[in-house]
Formats: C-alpha cells, sequence, structure tokens
C-alpha cells in the first residue's frame, strides 16, 4: 500500500518531539525545512510549545516560522542575555524598560508587560539580522563562540 501524498498549508511539529537537545532539535528543524523547500511552495513551520528566546532564535535560523508556549507569562527574560527567570525573580534583574519602570502597575502585569516588550524588540532583531544577512551579530549577542559555530555549522553558514 502507498502512502498517501499530503498537500500541507502549515507543518506543526511538538518541540518534545524533534530531539532532546537544542542542538539536536535544530537538526531536525534544518531536515524539516530542507524538505519542505523542496516542494518549491512556502509552507510555514510552527514549533508548538516553544517560548524560550535561545530556542527561538536558533530554530528561527534552521527555518521553523512559529512559535507558542506559555514561558512569557510564567518566567521573566534578561534582556541582555535572553536567558530565562523564574517570574519571582524579577527584581534580580537591573532593567529599565518602559514595563519596568511601571511601579504603580502589579507586579505580575509588569514582569509580563516586560516579557511582551522584550519578545517584540527580540524579534524584531532576528527578522532584521535574517534580511540584513547579519546573523553573526545576533548570534554573538545570545550565544557563547563555541555554540554559535555550532549554530551556523547547523544552520549552513561559514
Amino acid at each position: 500500500m502507498k502512502a498517501p501524498k499530503i498537500d500541507p498549508e502549515i507543518v506543526a511539529i511538538p518541540e518534545r518531539e524533534l530531539g532532546f537537545s537544542v542542538f539536536e532539535r535544530s537538526q531536525t528543524i534544518k531536515k524539516i525545512r530542507n524538505e519542505l523547500n523542496k516542494t518549491k511552495k512556502p509552507i510555514p513551520i510552527h514549533i508548538l510549545g516553544t517560548g524560550n528566546p535561545i530556542s527561538i532564535l536558533i530554530y528561527t535560523l534552521c527555518g521553523a516560522d512559529m512559535y507558542d508556549a506559555l514561558d512569557w507569562s510564567d518566567s521573566f527574560v534578561n534582556p541582555k542575555t535572553g536567558q530565562l527567570f523564574h517570574f519571582s525573580h524579577k527584581d534580580l534583574i537591573d532593567c529599565q524598560c518602559k514595563a519596568c519602570r511601571m511601579k504603580e502597575i502589579p507586579y505580575n502585569y509588569q514582569a509580563m508587560a516586560h516579557n511582551l516588550i522584550f519578545y517584540v524588540e527580540f524579534l524584531s532583531k532576528i527578522r532584521e539580522s535574517i534580511i540584513n544577512e547579519k546573523v553573526d551579530f545576533i548570534l554573538n549577542e545570545y550565544l557563547r563562540e563555541k555554540h554559535v559555530s555550532k549554530t551556523k555549522r547547523i544552520i549552513g553558514l561559514k
């Protein structure tokens, strides 16, 4: 029996099904992107359950397009590193974004607003780095040198 041909409009995959490590998952995403590109049809890849900024950065460079998760509402992002901290650790990060300066709003709203501001700016940085072909800059901003090299090998850059 021959498998039926499918013609998807989008491919959605749970992050946990892509592998164990961020690099194993990245390689899987890159392989999926390469196969989808052969169709000559723009098919977006949606990674389910991904909200970690570092994962979003790497997966996007490997060909993923969309993400969803609750990290923005239950963690606190360090805007300098993209690392997630426990929600209660907001006060340990010296942030001066608009949300963090608004002392009159409740702590939890302030933290979520901070995260949303971060994600808007972060995703914009990723888009600009791809459009301007300056991926090295954003990788070097958020990853250690050895991880930049490994990520670049996976995505096919020198």
